[in-house]
């Protein structure tokens, strides 16, 4: 006869599966607040929280849609501005992302990390060094 296992054993062994994922698999890029923003790719809602991984896309409404990173620091998507963020696939703690501004306004306020980029139709800039960056950036016809 086979063992049987209770509930509580089952979701444990889900629970060593899912640990033993690599930690580079699937990082948290960060979350924004369904109500601030219009959101594309986010993996799940919790709470009115729109969680991002791997790639999302953020269109503002009528306000300011307040992005927190899950490495620490903020990104302010300006109303009605629409912003794509990537993370890259490097098994890194702090993997690099890659924000690309299609229109409008944004303000990021973090400690970058080496090779993340910041791209607008015209320009791109990428990280050369690790530390604190505070930029803003509008995108005009």
């Amino acid at each position: 006869m086979a063992p049987r296992l209770s509930i509580s054993a089952l979701a444990g062994s889900i629970l060593l599966t899912c640990a033993a994922v690599p930690a580079g698999a699937q990082q948290l890029i960060g979350y924004v607040n369904t109500r601030d923003a219009e959101v594309t790719g986010a993996s799940d809602v919790l709470n009115g929280q729109a969680v991002l991984t791997k790639s999302a896309g953020i269109t503002a409404r009528d306000h300011t849609a307040p992005i927190t990173l899950g490495r620490g620091g903020t990104v302010r998507v300006c109303q009605t501005s629409e912003l794509h963020v990537t993370e890259s696939k490097s098994a890194d703690v702090a993997a690099p992302l890659l924000f690309s501004l299609d229109r409008g306004a944004i303000e990021i306020q973090m400690n970058s990390a080496l090779n993340d980029s910041i791209m607008t139709p015209d320009l791109r800039f990428t990280i050369v060094n690790k530390g604190p960056l505070d930029l803003r950036l509008r995108v005009a016809r």
